[in-house]
C-alpha cells in the first residue's frame, strides 16, 4: 500500500513539474524570410521562423556532376544557435555533429545580416553579407 501512494505521489509530482515549465523561445526581430548573398546572388538562406535557435536551408543552386544535375555542395539543412555577436552552425546532413561558432550581425535595418565564411560559398570574404528579398 505504501509504494502505491509513493508511486502516485510521484506521479503527480512529475505532471506538476511539468506543467510549470513554460516553452520560452527567445527571438530575434525579423530574421524569418529568405536571404541572398549579395557577392554571388545565387546563395540563399531560407530561415522559417525569428527563433534564436532552429533550423536554416541554405539554396547554392544546382551542378552537373558525373552527369546528374545536383545541389552544389553546401547546400542543405542547418542548425543554428544565435548567441550575442556568434551564431553555431551545425550542418545536419554531415557526419559531425559538434558545428562551429561564426561571427553573425543583423544589421540595424534588419534588411541584412553577416555572418563568417562557414561552407563552400564561391566568394573571397571571411565575412560574407546576405540581403533579404523582398
Amino acid at each position: 500500500m505504501k509504494t502505491i501512494i509513493l508511486t502516485i505521489n510521484a506521479i503527480f509530482l512529475t505532471l506538476f513539474i511539468f506543467s510549470a515549465c513554460e516553452n520560452n523561445k527567445v527571438t530575434t526581430s525579423g530574421l524569418k524570410g529568405t536571404w541572398v548573398e549579395i557577392d554571388t546572388k545565387t546563395d540563399t538562406i531560407i530561415f522559417k521562423t525569428d527563433d534564436l535557435a532552429g533550423k536554416f536551408y541554405l539554396n547554392r543552386g544546382f551542378e552537373m556532376t558525373n552527369g546528374y544535375y545536383l545541389p552544389k555542395i553546401g547546400s542543405g539543412m542547418y542548425s543554428y544557435d544565435i548567441s550575442g555577436n556568434s551564431i553555431k552552425i551545425v550542418d545536419l546532413l554531415s557526419s559531425t555533429a559538434g558545428g562551429n561558432n561564426y561571427y553573425f550581425s543583423i544589421i540595424h535595418d534588419n534588411e541584412s545580416f553577416q555572418v563568417g565564411m562557414f561552407t563552400f560559398l564561391e566568394t573571397n570574404k571571411a565575412i560574407l553579407t546576405f540581403k533579404r528579398l523582398k
